[in-house]
């Protein structure tokens, strides 16, 4: 995996990971990275070194889609999320303790505490066939081609990205 500077692009390091998924995470601050395949993680330090394996590997899982949430950091670094089938798992990267968040709550990991996803200020965004952001002040509305997946930068929310598309919401 090779990380770049937004939104220069700039190359700052590659990285290697054993565990071969396609769905990334970063913590807040940039010091960690998580990447999740099936019911597995494998949280790195930004430099490479490697902080905890969690998950089972022999854990059937349903194939993942382009809407499924990436795995997440808490805010104070302590744990990881990933969601894996219809539930979410939470391990502490210390002790690699897991906790489940029932099956069924879906991409709703926001009522769990410390798991918020970082959201623009002011901001409100509505999605479908088109992402849909609203200036809540104005009333300004800016709809994009793009269905999203957006994850927003948690040092700067107004800076969101998605699959396609790399936004600086201003207003």
């Amino acid at each position: 995996m090779t990380l770049h500077e937004l939104p220069h692009g700039r190359l700052v390091r590659t990285l290697g990971f054993e565990l071969a998924g396609a769905t990334l995470g970063m913590a807040d601050d940039g010091s960690m990275l998580v990447v999740q395949q099936g019911a597995q993680v494998e949280v790195r330090t930004a430099d490479g070194a490697l902080v905890r394996r969690c998950g089972s590997k022999s854990e059937a899982v349903g194939r993942r889609g382009w809407h499924d949430p990436a795995p997440r950091f808490s805010r104070d670094g302590r744990r990881v999320a990933a969601r894996v089938g219809k539930g979410w798992r939470i391990w502490t990267l210390a002790s690699g303790e897991e906790e489940r968040v029932e099956d069924g709550a879906g991409d709703d990991l926001e009522g769990v505490a410390d798991f918020a996803a970082p959201r623009p200020s002011g901001w409100k965004l509505e999605g479908g066939k088109f992402s849909v952001f609203i200036h809540e002040a104005s009333g300004t509305t800016i709809a994009l081609p793009v269905r999203g997946g957006w994850q927003f930068n948690p040092a700067d929310p107004r800076i969101c990205i998605c699959n396609e598309l790399l936004v600086v919401l201003e207003g």
